[in-house]
């Protein structure tokens, strides 16, 4: 009878990966050891007491460096664990009456991808329903046109920024032509400010995670969390952010960020404030997908087809 043992070394920077597997998604499969420097014989005690009095003992630096122990953010971790832990436990988020509702559509391509339709109104991004139409339903562009009607006339949002890389484009262009206020953007194009960042996604995450970081509210689910957490960064030669993109995300960890770019896609571009306060359309159930209301734009589709 032959036995193997399989060994895994490392430091842990990173909280998502193989190796933090070990620790968390396949512990029951492995005897775990983590090693505090502090109790090691041969460690610099008076530079690790340095970096305790200098970054804190709870720090990422210190949690890695010094007590073995994952990062609440890792090492190329864009948006940090606990920031996105915080956001997912506030309340409803706070806005003001003139607020516009802004709409995000993150469109699907067919596959295992789902189509996701995220709403956010000042810091409140959880108060409206999230809607997910399978990849497989959105294959039938005109059907998905539908679908998306019916979501935005229940909604009445005051922009709707939606994903046009590929079939998204002539979905945009339907929607306008039927009167919808739809704006078209391409993740992959040239930020508005190429200065700071390498491309519209880069430039649209980091205004989401300045804005989770300023209070945001977002609903509480694991699906959500892992694809805003997942997401790695870094900087080019010409010190732009860049954000791993979508393909290769969904590569790594085998999930696409589609309700993540949804909220990204919320984030677009700046929205000045109404001329008037919504009124009615934040009132009327007949109009609008509050929680108080039984009533589903979807209805017609499998109830896991929404959030």
């Amino acid at each position: 009878m032959r036995v193997f043992f399989f060994l895994a070394f490392g430091n842990p920077t990173r909280n998502n990966g193989s190796f933090y597997d070990c620790f968390r998604k396949y512990s029951h499969r492995w005897i775990t050891r983590s090693i505090d420097s502090r109790t090691a014989k041969m460690t610099n005690k008076r530079l690790i007491q340095t970096w305790i009095d200098d970054f804190g003992e709870d720090s990422d630096f210190v949690r890695v460096r010094v007590r073995g122990v994952f990062p609440r953010g890792g090492d190329m971790q864009f948006i940090p664990s606990d920031t996105v832990y915080e956001a997912q436990r506030r309340g409803s988020g706070i806005y003001l009456g003139d607020d516009p509702l802004i709409c995000g559509i993150d469109i699907a391509r067919g596959g295992d991808d789902n189509c996701m339709i995220q709403f956010r109104r000042g810091k409140d991004a959880k108060s409206e329903k999230v809607y997910k139409i399978p990849g497989e339903k959105s294959r039938d562009s005109m059907k998905l046109v539908s679908l998306l009607t019916m979501i935005l006339d229940r909604h009445k949002p005051d922009v709707a920024f939606l994903d046009a890389t590929g079939m998204g484009g002539p979905i945009g262009d339907r929607l306008r032509q039927l009167g919808y206020h739809v704006i078209d953007v391409h993740f992959g194009e040239n930020a508005i400010n190429h200065k700071l960042y390498k491309s519209r996604t880069a430039e649209m995450g980091a205004k989401c995670r300045q804005w989770l970081l300023d209070g945001g509210a977002i609903t509480n689910d694991p699906q959500l969390e892992l694809e805003l957490t997942a997401r790695e960064f870094g900087h080019n030669d010409k010190d732009q952010l860049v954000l791993e993109r979508k393909k290769d995300m969904k590569k790594r960890i085998g999930v696409s960020p589609d309700w993540a770019d949804a909220l990204y896609l919320t984030f677009a571009q700046e929205v000045p404030r109404r001329d008037a306060p919504r009124g009615h359309l934040d009132h009327n159930p007949h109009m609008r997908g509050n929680n108080n209301s039984d009533y589903n734009p979807l209805d017609n589709m499998d109830s896991d087809d929404y959030l």
